[in-house]
């Protein structure tokens, strides 16, 4: 009977059983073209997993469940950002790239209506998809964490 405790307890420290793998589940799945994001619940805990074009990329924890919110560029404000506590937002923004530089002018203001492909490799007439990835853990407006640009056309 030793023996086989011992042998038991040898395969146990051998082979640890993960717990919290265990316990991971997928509770939702949130997408928007080429990017998706997987909300895990982890025993209490969630995490939030972001894929661009089926790759994992980054990954944000959270204490409670968090909201994935896909946003376009104009109906993103002030208000929403300074209070997004718990929320992961991705801004969409559409746009197009106006001279081999790389610079480029946004859809839908007329205001801030400049955006920089310059690193992108798109060439003049190209029209672009960006997401914008908001930092969750801060509420400043401009706390861009990742961006991910496309070529839609």
């Amino acid at each position: 009977m030793k023996k086989f405790i011992i042998l038991v307890l040898m395969i146990v420290a051998l082979f640890p059983v993960n717990v919290q793998a265990a316990q991971a589940r997928t509770i939702q799945t949130t997408r928007y073209r080429s990017m998706t994001v997987k909300t895990i619940k982890i025993g209490k805990r969630y995490r939030a997993d972001v894929y661009w074009r089926s790759e994992k990329i980054a990954s944000y924890r959270f204490n409670r469940k968090p909201k994935v919110k896909f946003i376009k560029f104009d109906r993103l404000n002030f208000d929403m950002l300074a209070s997004r506590k718990n929320t992961l937002y991705i801004e969409i923004t559409t746009g197009k790239q106006i001279n081999a530089k790389g610079d480029g002018k946004v859809d839908t203001d007329d205001w801030h209506d400049y955006i920089s492909y310059k690193r992108c490799g798109f060439k003049k007439g190209d029209r672009i998809r960006t997401y914008c990835i908001f930092n969750p853990y801060t509420q400043w407006e401009d706390d861009i964490i990742e961006r991910y640009d496309e070529k839609i056309r």
